[in-house]
């Protein structure tokens, strides 16, 4: 929430993915913010299906990849699905020339320590 808020108030236009559309507690938020209606692009992907992503980065400049599972109990598939995932974005982004830049955070298990 905090990086499209920002990037809209910087005045980007922002094209971000959520899980399900239908899912308003999540997007409800993102439509709220300031210059949503004019710059932010709400489209439904999934990390594990790389058939999604061509579309959905076709045109970007840019991609921040904050996306990554957060189950409450974590197990050996969570980190599969993040790699995985992230490889897929990867893979496509490789194919768009218009691409300039890609930003992967890291996971707040990075500093927490915590064990899958």
């Amino acid at each position: 929430l905090h990086c499209v808020k920002q990037l809209l108030e910087d005045g980007y236009t922002v094209r971000g993915t959520v899980r399900n559309l239908q899912n308003s507690a999540k997007i409800s938020p993102l439509l709220a913010l300031k210059y949503s209606s004019e710059r932010l692009e709400l489209v439904e992907a999934d990390l594990e299906h790389a058939e999604d992503w061509p579309s959905v980065l076709d045109g970007c400049d840019y991609i921040l990849h904050v996306a990554s599972p957060w189950p409450i109990i974590a197990d050996e598939n969570t980190v599969k699905v993040a790699v995985e995932g992230t490889i897929n974005i990867l893979k496509v982004a490789a194919k768009i020339p218009t691409i300039k830049k890609i930003v992967l955070t890291s996971s707040c298990s990075a500093i927490n320590g915590m064990q899958f």
